[in-house]
């Protein structure tokens, strides 16, 4: 059996904050804002991430919901100043940090 490595040598210091909500009709959406540090005094984050979920625990959503949340999404890809729509995963952002690492 072989030992557990750490990816790329990296240790990530995260933080989350949640709590902004979105109306999409009967339900609300969760914001979540995630920083990403290579180092616990690091001031600039490495990577951040803005994401939404919404659910029901029945799994039952309207249209207007299902409809409003891929109108929520597709608004925030087109905003021109700071998404990137094409950029790479956190797990990706991880193995690359040190390339060779899987080779």
């Amino acid at each position: 059996m072989l030992p557990l490595a750490k990816v790329s040598n990296l240790t990530v210091y995260e933080k989350t904050y949640k709590g902004a909500l979105v109306d999409l009709g009967s339900k609300s959406g969760e914001f979540s804002l995630t920083l990403w540090y290579t180092s616990s005094t690091s001031t600039i984050p490495a990577l951040a991430e803005v994401s939404f979920s919404y659910g029901d625990i029945d799994e039952q959503y309207t249209g207007k919901v299902a409809s409003n949340a891929k109108l929520l999404l597709e608004k925030m890809q087109s905003m021109p100043t700071w998404p990137q729509p094409n950029g790479i995963t956190k797990t990706a952002w991880v193995y690359a940090y040190q390339p060779g690492f899987c080779q």
